[in-house]
């Protein structure tokens, strides 16, 4: 059995997949019509492009629900001990590993894909009050959140292999980037100015929507989407990923 065709038939049959898929794009959709179902003026009158709604619609919130299904991954094998029957039909530690990272993230590709094309469509039947949606700026905006999304859940996919604790997976990254970073901030940049640069989920954040941009050939060149990730968000993530590639290689599987 194709080590891909198992992750699907595991992913595929756990019941909070597709509830937390469903909440997913169901959350960014609303998310976009309340103002106009409340009748207020958000959108401008000349366009909407994906730039505009990924603040609001993607980053975060669209992000946490698919950082629980990539939790899941490891997570659900570890808390029902189902890990061994998965050791046992893939010995091969790397194939087993590879293979679930990559159904996650081609499956959370997926749903962000079907995501932004229900917000597309959205925007173009309310496109009397969206103003229509722009494609300008379509493909670096498509890109660099779906990069955002595929990093942070390698740091996600990692706590738990780390940890073997799914909870951990999911709250670790959450916290660091509500609260534990700016926390830090606030307390250390009187003497350290230059920490906030440092902080990895923050300049993550700021990179996936846009607003560490300063000209607005950056903002919009496909090119720079891969030479501004922020250093401290990829080598924070990758490093942890990494790590977590190596224990699970050697360690034992209960």
């Amino acid at each position: 059995m194709s080590v891909l065709l198992y992750e699907w038939r595991r992913i595929s049959t756990l019941r909070s997949t597709w509830i937390l898929s469903g909440l997913a794009l169901g959350q960014a959709v609303l998310i976009l019509l309340l103002p106009l179902l409340l009748s207020v003026e958000f959108y401008q009158s000349t366009s909407t492009s994906l730039n505009d709604l990924i603040p609001i619609t993607i980053v975060p919130i669209f992000i946490i629900f698919m950082s629980t299904i990539a939790g899941a991954a490891f997570g659900h094998d570890y808390r029902h001990g189902t890990i061994r029957t998965s050791l046992s039909l893939f010995p091969n530690r790397l194939e087993l590993l590879f293979g679930r990272v990559t159904l996650v993230l081609l499956f959370t590709t997926f749903v962000y894909a079907m995501t932004v094309f229900a917000l597309i469509f959205t925007v173009w039947a309310w496109s009397s009050a969206t103003g229509g949606f722009d494609w300008t700026t379509f493909a670096p905006a498509f890109i660099r959140a779906l990069l955002y999304m595929t990093i942070y859940n390698l740091g996600v996919l990692a706590i738990v292999m780390l940890t073997r604790i799914q909870a951990l997976g999911i709250v670790v990254p959450l916290m660091m980037t509500l609260a534990v970073e700016g926390i830090v901030t606030l307390i250390l940049s009187s003497r350290y100015p230059w920490i906030s640069d440092y902080m990895p989920y923050s300049q993550g954040i700021n990179w996936a929507i846009g607003s560490m941009y300063e000209s607005t050939s950056d903002y919009t060149s496909i090119t720079s989407v891969f030479t501004s990730i922020p250093l401290p968000f990829l080598g924070f993530n990758v490093t942890l990923f990494l790590i977590a590639i190596w224990l699970f290689h050697r360690r034992d599987a209960s």
